[in-house]
């Protein structure tokens, strides 16, 4: 469900997309990009109660990155916060992981264990998210280095 959560114990739990752990291993930055991120979003919203979290890992036999969202969530109502809100910020607009894995199995996961669940909308084609993508593509090229 998205829209608005309840203020009073509710969870936030900022969620991005999981990465098979030998990335990690190998040194990529990315689970502390995450979660220095989720710090500083959860700083500015002034919140309480949050958690990062890991979504949407493959279907391999290989070690993902977590914590995994459904083991998070468990967690979270078992400190007694039934009311939860995903704010899956390692994506900004509707696709498979956001409406299947979000809408479609986390909801049905939170329903079958007694939660509230809420989910952040995407910012999908807003205004401003297409005037920012628009002039990044028109601003000259900067070379990668790698």
């Amino acid at each position: 469900m998205t829209g608005k959560a309840p203020q009073d114990e509710t969870a936030v739990l900022f969620s991005a997309h999981s990465l098979p752990q030998r990335m990690r291993d190998r040194g990529d930055p990315y689970p502390e990009i995450l979660d220095e991120t989720s710090d500083a979003i959860a700083r500015a919203a002034d919140s309480a109660h949050w958690s990062f979290t890991c979504q949407s890992a493959g279907n391999t036999t290989e070690p993902w990155l977590g914590p995994d969202l459904t083991e998070l969530m468990t967690d979270w109502k078992r400190r007694g916060t039934r009311s939860q809100l995903i704010a899956s910020f390692g994506f900004v607009f509707d696709h498979l992981e956001v409406l299947y894995d979000l809408d479609v199995a986390i909801r049905e996961f939170a329903e079958k264990n007694g939660i509230g669940y809420w989910r952040v909308p995407m910012p999908n084609d807003a205004d401003e998210v297409v005037a920012a993508l628009a002039r990044r593509v028109l601003e000259r090229p900067t070379p990668v280095r790698g």
